[in-house]
């Protein structure tokens, strides 16, 4: 009965332009606030935390929206933390911390080491602001002893980190896997005399990626990375003390430096001062601990350094780039007024040609960083029922519903979503709880809407199945779509929006295809799919971050962004015109392949760190390839029909 009362709503409102007064109402709950746990300000030195979600509703046995802790800003953030990890059957989740001036003091946040899968958000740089007075990590591991296992997975973003102190770090990440940090602006006062801004450090052998950081202030390090896998992107830093950036990646794409007096290098390899290497190993990873030290120390500055803007003065003892050993390709955006490059007895720098690059220059798509409309609609499992709730006044008027209004409730989850997405306005943002959603047909997505589908956490835990013997999400892992997946209809002429964020589809049965799309797809993971898992076909924009682990692409578009990805065995990624790869790991032969392209169109990889062993991993098919990266080279480059493939800076 409840299919058939769905079905009927949505034929209303395919057929009624009036059809907003014929929404059925099943019942009215407490909104979804659109994470587990909200902080929000209480007073002026006070905070509170809600239940955000149905689950913690249960977990702590509250209302959604009732509050769960009240006290200082420092305890209220820290409690929230806590609920995610300790609390039995939690494992993890997501803490949205809302507008306004959070005063840490001098505590500081800790992370438990090892954690659970973290995503914490702001609601903008501008908006929530988090203001530390201590001398040690604003935000930290604490006391971090990495052993084999332990990675921890944290999405940090939209927020501003104030640092009134001297604080050794304000924000230090260790032993990550699948790490993001972005939006992010990092301050300190003048008279301050903090280390260091933001590190990643320590083992972790996954993607990570820092993008959209702005650092002011006298730091003496503005980032620091001693960990694999590593992309920047987006990097401000202004005002550091001794270096912009210090350490080895695979990528850095997009810096803008200004040095402060007595500045040593804007981007510079090498090891960080004595007392500052704090992620240590057990005892019993003795073989572990000498790889990996000796791995990350012999290839400092091993990656693609591109699009440098130094807009420092000259000054005595300082060099945009310092490389005292490994090898360094770097392409200006501009030339630097103060001294470009210092390198050492080990070290080598290759400048590409300004005019060369700037002719060639990818320009970042802006429509990453625009903010997303407030959650619209709420989307859970209640027991085998799969339900929809109106959670934004917008809509709440637009269907002349209450707000926390129940408009979907079935078995059937595709109709459920299909549902929701049709009756939103064009911009609307749909949010899906942390369940397992099995789609037995494929949801068709309005393409005019410009809709966001968002999840909670990508990172999913899989487990063995007793009576299947088949691979299984553990409980509380994630959102998770599993079984038909996405299809867009009524596609339209020009180019519609699209954001795909925090899911992980599990063994779909199709592609996931984007047609005439300008899509953000952000930390979406991909497991057990047809090959190609996404389809690219006449968009323009695409840009797909931090996509893993076994995701493949045929990009049929223009201008497509691949960021910081990374798959295993043999997926491979085909890019279109004009396409570029930024960082990340892509592995094995034909890594990344070429379309046919015409003669004035090419596709660019900067930095990323393929293994193919002796299999070609990138492969210039009837087009134009261009590689940067350190060394001079990418290996295993093949020419097939014609294509070129050119390193540039070789």
């Amino acid at each position: 009965m409840v299919r058939v009362i769905i079905r009927a709503v949505i034929c209303i409102l395919l057929l009624t332009p009036f059809a907003h007064a014929q929404i059925q109402v099943f019942s009215v709950e407490p909104p979804s606030l659109g994470a587990d746990l909200v902080v929000e300000k209480a007073g002026d030195k006070s905070s509170k935390v809600l239940i955000g979600t149905r689950f913690m509703s249960q977990v702590l046995n509250k209302p959604v929206g009732e509050v769960a802790f009240l006290g200082s800003d420092q305890e209220a953030l820290q409690r929230a933390i806590d609920l995610l990890n300790n609390y039995p059957k939690v494992c993890g989740g997501t803490i949205l911390v809302r507008e306004g001036i959070y005063k840490l003091g001098s505590k500081g946040l800790v992370l438990p080491y090892p954690s659970y899968p973290y995503r914490i958000f702001g609601k903008g740089v501008g908006k929530t602001i988090l203001c530390y007075s201590g001398n040690g990590e604003a935000i930290g591991y604490g006391e971090a002893v990495w052993k084999a296992g332990h990675n921890n997975v944290l999405h940090l973003s939209d927020f501003s980190l104030h640092i009134e102190g001297n604080a050794s770090y304000g924000i230090r990440i260790l032993a990550s896997n699948f790490s993001t940090v972005e939006r992010i602006r990092i301050t300190a006062v003048p008279k301050a005399r903090p280390y260091c801004a933001i590190s990643n450090e320590g083992p972790g052998g996954q993607t990570k990626l820092f993008r959209n950081i702005q650092i002011e202030g006298p730091f003496e390090i503005g980032v620091f990375i001693s960990t694999d896998h590593m992309t920047l992107m987006q990097i401000s830093v202004e005002g550091f003390r001794k270096y912009g950036l210090l350490g080895g990646w695979d990528a850095l794409y997009s810096v803008r430096l200004k040095a402060g007096k007595g500045a040593i290098a804007g981007i510079a390899a090498g090891k960080p001062s004595a007392g500052y290497v704090r992620c240590d190993m057990a005892p019993f990873d003795l073989n572990i601990r000498e790889f990996y030290w000796r791995h990350v120390w012999e290839n400092w500055g091993r990656g693609a350094i591109a699009d440098v803007e130094d807009l420092s003065p000259p000054q005595e003892g300082y060099a945009t780039i310092s490389q005292p050993q490994g090898w360094a390709i770097v392409a200006f955006k501009s030339l630097p007024k103060a001294k470009a490059v210092e390198v050492g007895k080990r070290g080598i720098v290759s400048i590409l040609d300004i005019a060369t690059w700037n002719n060639l220059r990818p320009q970042i798509p802006k429509h990453i960083d625009e903010p997303l409309p407030e959650p619209d609609v709420v989307i859970f499992k209640d027991g085998k029922l799969c339900k929809a709730q109106v959670v934004s006044k917008r809509v709440a008027s637009s269907l002349r519903v209450p707000i926390g209004a129940i408009i979907a409730a079935s078995a059937d989850d595709a109709e459920v979503i299909e549902s929701a997405c049709q009756i939103l306005p064009r911009g609307g943002r749909v949010v899906l709880e942390e369940a397992t959603y099995e789609l037995r047909r494929p949801v068709a997505i309005p393409w005019e809407k410009e809709l966001a589908i968002e999840g909670t956490r990508s990172w999913c835990h899989l487990v063995v199945d007793p009576k299947t013997r088949k691979e299984v999400p553990a409980p509380r892992s994630g959102t998770i779509i599993t079984g038909e997946g996405f299809v867009f209809k009524d596609v339209g002429e020009g180019i519609a929006k699209f954001v795909l964020a925090h899911i992980h589809l599990l063994n779909l049965k199709t592609p996931l295809k984007l047609i005439r799309t300008k899509a953000f797809l952000n930390d979406v993971r991909f497991t057990n799919h047809p090959q190609p898992a996404i389809i690219i076909e006449e968009g323009e924009g695409n840009t797909l971050q931090m996509l893993a682990p076994s995701f493949s692409l045929d990009d049929r578009g223009k201008s497509t962004f691949l960021i910081a990805g990374q798959n295993f065995r043999e997926y491979g990624v085909r890019l279109g015109r004009f396409g570029v790869v930024i960082g990340g790991h892509l592995n094995w032969k034909g890594a990344v392949t070429t379309q046919k392209l015409n003669p004035e169109e090419w596709a660019m990889v900067i930095g990323n760190m393929a293994e193919g062993g002796s299999e070609a991993c990138y492969i210039a098919d009837g087009a134009t390839l261009y590689l940067l990266s350190a060394g001079g080279g990418f290996p295993g480059i093949a020419e097939v029909n014609d294509g070129k493939a050119i390193v540039l800076g070789k």
